[in-house]
């Protein structure tokens, strides 16, 4: 009976001049792999692995359409479409970066924390604060340092560190590119077509763009992500060297004591 109401309804809209396939738009379209977007996705997922937060760039959401919102740990964001700033790549039109945005917030709440209590209790908060801020690496690292051990970078230092570890995400975020798309191609032929279907009817809600649903994306991100943590190592090396000809004498001492100190 719903056969042939459907037939009905598909004879009517050819009647009216609509386009014959109105009523079987979807059905049996099993999602086709995007290699670009896949390719995007598994180095989201690395860099996020590694502790990396990168921008895509215009219009890529991550390639995921909001697909790779699965469990995934520390790479986890990476596959919300690079983090909360990437979808869009334009962050909806404006300069707004929301994750940025939340952590500028987090560290003012800190300080008015701080500002509250008395100086016995203000230490163990400070270091609190700013156990967080290095945590996220690069720039931020260098900064929480130099202000903990009250030898805060100057806005010029501070442009100029930032800049050397964007050109260093960037530069990795290439190289893991290059891998991801080497490995890709070298995947069997099933692997770039659409999964995830059984009688022909495609599964809810797949989506073979996303890490987690896509198992030889999971297999490139085993391949690659080994080599990318040592590149990121190198580079780390090769960056941290050149921020210490940045910083005065007394902040390259700040930085090699709590280089010591850390646990």
């Amino acid at each position: 009976m719903i056969a042939e109401r459907l037939q009905t309804l598909e004879q009517e809209a050819r009647d009216s001049g609509l386009p014959s396939n109105l009523f079987n738009q979807g059905r049996g379209n099993a999602p086709q792999v995007n290699p670009q977007q896949l390719v995007n996705n598994i180095v989201n997922t690395v860099l996020n692995q590694l502790g990396i937060i990168t921008s895509n760039g215009p219009g890529n959401r991550g390639g995921n359409d909001f697909g790779n919102r699965g469990p995934g740990g520390p790479g986890d964001f990476g596959n919300r479409g690079g983090d909360f700033a990437n979808r869009g790549g334009g962050n909806r039109g404006n300069n707004v970066n929301p994750q940025a945005e939340i952590l500028k917030r987090s560290e003012e709440s800190f300080d008015k924390i701080i500002a509250m209590l008395n100086p016995a209790q203000r230490p163990s908060i400070k270091r609190l604060k700013f156990d967080q801020i290095k945590v996220r690496g690069g720039a931020d690292r260098i900064r929480a340092i130099m202000e903990e051990e009250d030898t805060p970078l100057t806005a010029a230092q501070l442009t100029q560190v930032t800049s050397l570890y964007n050109a260093q995400n960037q530069s990795l975020r290439q190289f893991a590119t290059q891998l991801a798309q080497d490995a890709f191609a070298a995947l069997p032929p099933a692997a770039t077509t659409a999964r995830g279907t059984q009688n022909s009817q495609p599964q809810v809600n797949f989506n073979p763009n996303n890490v987690n649903n896509n198992p030889q994306a999971q297999q490139v991100v085993a391949q690659v992500l080994p080599k990318v943590s040592v590149q990121r190592a190198l580079l780390d090396k090769a960056t941290i060297d050149t921020v210490m000809k940045l910083l005065t004498p007394p902040q390259v001492a700040s930085y090699k004591l709590n280089a010591m100190a850390a646990p």
